[in-house]
């Protein structure tokens, strides 16, 4: 279930041995049989997403987490990205694809993806969240409801714009 998928964790990167906390990541593979119901949820939205498209499935498949947030708590932005990469080795590495799936409407603030790509290096991370945004993309919590956007872009949930109607 979400509650209970939903972890913080304290890691280390495997080469240097940098500390990080982070959200507890869960990964399926391409090829693999789920063997929870949120596998196989993300199993099916790797599929869905993937569809007509050319893979090596001994090397892909979908990197999942949940989030389980107070209403009045912000999802900060953020890029989605390999962060022990980032930490190792200076560089920003995204996902093809990223998503957000609502399994519940039981509200909450809407996920916002901003225009804003990431850079490659990680030291240019700063600068890239400068300027003015002219645009946003919005989806609403509602059960069901899934969005879909270039893994590279600039996306989170700022609790100031909860529907409190």
């Amino acid at each position: 279930d979400c509650a209970s998928a939903y972890l913080k964790v304290k890691t280390t990167t495997r080469n240097r041995g940098i500390e990080y906390e982070t959200n507890a990541t869960y990964w399926i593979g391409a090829s693999c049989a789920p063997r929870t119901a949120l596998e196989a949820v993300a199993l099916d939205i790797f599929r869905h997403h993937s569809r007509g498209v050319r893979f090596d499935a001994s090397s892909s498949g979908a990197e999942w987490w949940t989030q389980v947030v107070d209403e009045e708590l912000d999802i900060p932005f953020h890029w989605d990205r390999d962060y022990e990469l980032q930490k190792e080795e200076g560089v920003c590495l995204h996902p093809h694809v990223a998503s957000v799936t609502y399994l519940t409407g039981l509200g909450g603030a809407p996920t916002l993806v901003l225009p804003v790509a990431s850079p490659v290096l990680a030291a240019d991370l700063p600068a890239a969240c400068a300027g003015r945004v002219r645009s946003a993309s919005a989806c609403h919590p509602a059960a069901g409801f899934h969005l879909s956007f270039d893994g590279r872009l600039l996306h989170g949930a700022p609790a100031a714009l909860v529907d409190t109607a």
